[in-house]
């Protein structure tokens, strides 16, 4: 586990909302956690609110993310859903890795991917592993489609000197049609070694 209890429950609503240029975001985040979008010039909108899980677990809220596209941007721009892990709950040598239980509640319209992030930043090289990545090659979009994915990324191994950790779950949207949004909900996303 991370260190941090919070990331497999997502309780609490003092999660860090960071708007910018043509991005809003606002709602109740779980604590621990930032919605931000990075860079692109699209109008999107993130709604986050909480809701009762419905995966047989007892304790603990899912996190409700509604990304809403109304103004054409790029091709390929990414919002977050970030937490940052403290570094110091991985030793130097210890693997780690990040998993996400994502489930999309309404179908995915100009989603490029959905993908899980891992970077450990270092002063010289830094490190990072993505499941479920996006191939700006091909054309392809996700389905519209509802569905239950567990991301899980592949392990890395924790340098000396390294200066943190970083979890995202990144939404990548082609805004280029000026239209489109996904709605899903997250009721585990942690860095675990």
């Amino acid at each position: 586990r991370s260190g941090a209890t919070n990331y497999s429950l997502m309780a609490g609503t003092t999660g860090t909302h960071t708007p910018s240029s043509g991005f809003t975001t606002s709602g109740n985040l779980a604590t621990g956690f930032t919605s931000v979008k990075s860079g692109g010039t699209a109008t999107v909108a993130a709604t986050c609110s909480k809701v009762a899980r419905d995966d047989g677990w007892a304790s603990g809220e899912a996190q409700r993310i509604q990304l809403a596209i109304s103004g054409a941007g790029g091709s390929d721009e990414i919002h977050n859903f970030r937490a940052t892990p403290a570094i110091a709950d991985v030793a130097e040598g210890e693997w780690f890795y990040a998993e996400c239980k994502l489930k999309i509640v309404a179908a995915p319209v100009n989603i490029n991917a959905i993908e899980l992030y891992l970077l450990e930043s270092h002063p010289s090289t830094n490190q990072t592993a993505i499941d479920g990545g996006y191939n700006s090659t091909a054309s392809l979009q996700l389905p519209a489609v509802t569905v239950t994915r567990l991301l899980r990324t592949p392990p890395i191994r924790r340098q000396a000197n390294s200066t943190a950790l970083q979890c995202n779950l990144r939404t990548r949207m082609n805004t280029v049609p000026g239209t489109g949004g996904v709605t899903y909900d997250v009721v585990d996303c942690a860095v675990r070694k």
